[in-house]
């Protein structure tokens, strides 16, 4: 930290009361360590006390436009930078906005910060447009904050939707600074927090085919949360139902009730951009700090949706209207990775009722097994399919002064129902940017012996995707992995705070029936044969599965430099980070994917690997 830096952060830490019991920390770290929630789009609030003090530090450290050169080192080459991933190419993304179909192209909006790779005031909505959901262009930014307006410290995330005349409208969130919590009005800002939330718009128009153009609405559609209603947070608005010919608009914001929890507040309106009437809570949930599954204090970025079945696989072709799936990213929350778990609801829902009742409902779930995913957003597109991306972090390892970038959107997946559960798929465009032939091909049974690992053959790079049947009821092992090896070279040193050479396995297990990514040890792999034991790991992720000895596993995976995404196909999703730095070179056993099997052998009924292309005509 420079002594300019430091005397700034002193001169706000003078200027902010003390309170009871509230140690002010000297530096923006140890603001973060002492935040009662997770380092998510995080650094956009801390709870209670220690917000105004977390946020100012953040203001005032975030690093300009001009200082993007001191941001790193050239990340042009960066062996863990995401290819076939939708981020911009440099800059700070987080939550997935807005996404629409419109004029023929997917639309993904996201949050941006220009300039820096951390959060900071000033968040824009980056764009990005693809006629496939596979080959994507860079647009230019849709939205930015106004001087002196609603947003002025920044446009936060929220939707779009096509009005009744067909005009595209985005409704987000915007931010401005209070004069200080105590001069703020009554029922003007959500309690505890130094700024005022207001939900905004924006709006292009029909002829627009890339959306490039957006003229902001002046004055807040919402301006406030309820009057007299004690709110932790008032943001992330989301339409659950399209208006026009006599039928209402209606509206949720992500919110919370003070010494309750979670709680999401319906809205309904005749017209898209205005005329917005509170309605009352659409749900709430109930604070359990102690529980695993505690669905936090506030719900941010949420989205309902109607499940269509599954019928087939990939998603198949929707059929029908199963129950309503309510999704969140709650916090504060009993976490053990780097993120806020997902959680979701699927039950029924009648029109008439505008609420969603979850006592009558199944869960909560987990809606990933990793530990990267927060705030996920879906849309139905022209097909009727529901489609889903999130925001996948970065790992908490990683330093992001030493880079240019941080984040990218998860791949596009669909949304179906099966068993009383969302079935995630990734969407089946995504074969299009498989290269040519593939890499391997097993089309006849394949034993693995556990003393014996199997190097897929003639796979390289770092850009992959491998998908593998096992036939369960041969396979007498108690688990199987893939393992991904990464080399390391004499005497390297971590670099941007993640170990060079962290060598990783996925791990299907029958016993105990889970799915799980494990971070091995150094110089736990033989990187020769790729042999190594379960209990070598330093830290794992992942969750239970429906992983039997009854039906074959179906496992997809995609590896996007440090991007790894897991699908089972019985609907599970696993998103994590793996930092390998580098995979082995040519000829040092391929890409260094091994298929090792523990406690017995393992049968592969079919499988294949294919290197991955970029998703971006111009980079």
């Amino acid at each position: 930290m420079t002594v300019a830096l430091r005397s700034r952060i002193e001169g706000l830490r003078s200027a902010i009361p003390a309170h009871r019991g509230l140690h002010l920390p000297t530096d923006i770290t140890s603001a973060r360590q002492q935040a009662c929630f997770t380092p998510f789009r995080t650094r956009r609030a801390v709870c209670t006390r220690q917000l105004s003090v977390c946020w100012a530090m953040e203001a005032a450290a975030a690093p300009h436009s001009s200082q993007v050169a001191s941001l790193g080192p050239d990340t042009g080459s960066d062996p863990d930078k995401p290819v076939y991933h939708v981020q911009p190419r440099s800059g700070w993304a987080n939550d997935g906005n807005g996404f629409i179909y419109y004029n023929g192209r997917y639309h993904m909006f996201y949050q941006h910060v220009p300039g820096s790779a951390d959060w900071a005031w000033r968040m824009c909505w980056g764009h990005a447009s693809s006629k496939d959901l596979v080959h994507w262009e860079h647009e230019p930014i849709a939205l930015r904050p106004t001087p002196g307006g609603p947003d002025d410290k920044g446009c936060w995330s929220g939707c779009c939707a096509l009005d009744q005349n067909g005009v595209p409208v985005i409704l987000y969130t915007g931010v401005r600074m209070g004069a200080g919590p105590d001069q703020l009005k009554p029922g003007e800002r959500a309690i505890s927090q130094p700024v005022v939330e207001c939900q905004c718009a924006a709006t292009s128009t029909p002829d627009d085919e890339r959306l490039v153009s957006w003229t902001k609405v002046e004055t807040p559609v919402i301006a406030r949360p309820p009057p007299g209603l004690p709110v932790t947070g008032f943001r992330d608005p989301y339409v659950i139902q399209t208006g026009g010919n006599s039928r209402e608009w209606l509206l949720l914001i992500g919110s919370g009730i003070d010494k309750q929890g979670g709680a999401l507040l319906l809205y309904r309106s005749q017209q898209l951009s205005s005329g917005w009437e509170y309605v009352g809570p659409f749900c709430m949930g109930q604070q359990r700090p102690s529980d695993p599954l505690d669905t936090g204090a506030m719900w941010e970025c949420p989205f309902f949706q109607q499940l269509p079945f599954q019928t087939g696989a990939n998603g198949g072709t929707p059929t029908g209207g199963g129950d309503y799936v309510m999704c969140v990213s709650p916090y504060p929350h009993v976490r053990q990775h780097t993120t806020n778990p997902c959680l979701y609801w699927i039950g029924p829902y009648q029109d008439q009722a505008l609420q969603f009742d979850l006592a009558a409902a199944q869960g909560p779930f987990r809606l990933d097994l990793g530990d990267v995913l927060y705030a996920p957003n879906c849309f139905r597109d022209g097909e009727g399919r529901l489609l889903m991306v999130g925001w996948m972090q970065e790992g908490a390892s990683r330093d992001s002064s030493q880079f240019n970038y941080s984040g990218c959107l998860t791949l596009p997946r669909v949304l179906t129902q099966q068993g009383g559960r969302v079935v995630q798929t990734p969407a089946p465009e995504l074969v299009g940017l498989r290269a040519r032939e593939a890499a391997w091909h097993q089309a006849a049974p394949l034993t693995v012996d556990p003393a014996h690992p199997v190097a897929v053959p003639q796979l390289e790079g770092a850009a992959l995707n491998l998908e593998l049947t096992f036939d369960s009821s041969a396979s007498p092992a108690t688990s199987f992995s893939i393992l991904l090896l990464a080399e390391v070279p004499e005497g390297a040193e971590g670099i941007g705070g993640v170990e060079s050479g962290s060598s990783v396995a996925i791990t299907v297990n029958w016993d105990d029936s889970t799915l799980k990514v494990l971070h091995l040890r150094p110089h736990a792999v033989d990187p020769t044969t790729g042999a190594f034991h379960p209990s070598d790991a330093s830290a794992s992720v992942g969750g239970t599965a429906q992983i039997t000895r009854d039906a074959p596993v179906h496992l997809q995976l995609f590896l996007d430099h440090s991007a790894l995404e897991v699908f089972l196909g019985t609907g599970e999703a696993l998103t994590t980070r793996v930092y390998k730095r580098s995979p082995p070179s040519a000829g040092s056993g391929a890409a260094g994917v091994f298929l090792t099997a523990h406690g017995g052998t393992a049968v592969i009924a079919a499988g294949e690997a294919f290197a991955m292309n970029s998703i971006w005509a111009t980079p």
